[in-house]
């Protein structure tokens, strides 16, 4: 069985939008994470992420509640804030690996919970494969079954 998977909100924005790329794949991921039995653990940090991304695409703000609330409710999905010890591994994991501020916030909770980064974010996904655990969509759909 697979451990506690961390999504990235590469996978999640690209859930959203039926023209992008890879969109089929990264929907069965947050389908399969709201009923599966993997249990999933997600910055609270996903939830500005998110919203910004989407507004950015001029989505409105009922529409942008809505996306939110279907994919972070499921009971499988924990929240992890970011306090003060959380933003110093998330700071050290930024400067060795080189990441972006955002993308290290959900390399270190999912090193901190020792689980499974998934994304399609390329820079994150190389970088990020020294720390922990990282699966594209396809992998985490097959692992689990839900492919």
């Amino acid at each position: 069985m697979l451990g506690p998977v961390t999504i990235d909100a590469s996978v999640l924005v690209r859930a959203t939008n039926h023209s992008e790329a890879g969109h089929r794949e990264c929907a069965e991921v947050v389908a399969a994470a709201g009923s599966s039995r993997v249990m999933i653990v997600q910055p609270t940090f996903v939830i500005a992420e998110v919203a910004g991304a989407l507004g950015r695409r001029r989505l409105s703000a009922p529409g942008i509640a809505a996306v939110l609330d279907r994919m972070l409710r499921p009971s499988t999905i924990t929240l992890i804030p970011l306090d003060e010890a959380l933003a110093e591994e998330t700071a050290e994991l930024a400067v060795t690996t080189r990441l972006r501020g955002g993308d290290a916030i959900y390399v270190a909770v999912a090193r901190r919970y020792g689980g499974t980064l998934i994304t399609v974010d390329d820079e994150q996904r190389l970088r990020a494969q020294s720390v922990v655990p990282v699966m594209l969509p396809a992998e985490f759909l097959a692992a689990t079954g839900a492919a």
